[in-house]
């Protein structure tokens, strides 16, 4: 999912600095996807290891857990989907307002 996440984000975000020269859209975009990277890096590559590392299982990833789906990685991949939510809305926006169409 990532990787169709990080070209399609970038490529909005580039279109609309470009065309509406605003640095709030490619600041907010930049932090969601660096969130959202971070966490699938964590979680391939830190999480597993050190599950491999211990011979042993991770309660949260086999379904073991007190039920909650609360995590702090689940936290923070809404956090950056915030982030890019907020990004393309403000893309939206500075669109409609000055009523361009983005040509590819």
């Amino acid at each position: 999912m990532i990787l169709f996440v990080v070209p399609t984000t970038s490529a909005a975000i580039f279109m609309g600095c470009r065309k509406h020269g605003d640095k709030v859209v490619p600041v907010l975009g930049v932090v969601g996807l660096t969130i959202l990277v971070s966490i699938a890096v964590y979680e391939t590559l830190v999480h597993s290891q050190l599950v491999m590392q211990a011979h042993a299982h991770c309660d949260r990833c086999a379904g073991h857990s007190d039920g909650s789906a609360l995590t702090a990685s689940t936290l923070l991949n809404v956090l950056g989907g915030g982030f890019l939510a907020s990004a393309h809305v403000r893309n939206y926006l500075l669109c409609r307002r000055s009523n361009c169409t983005h040509d590819l």
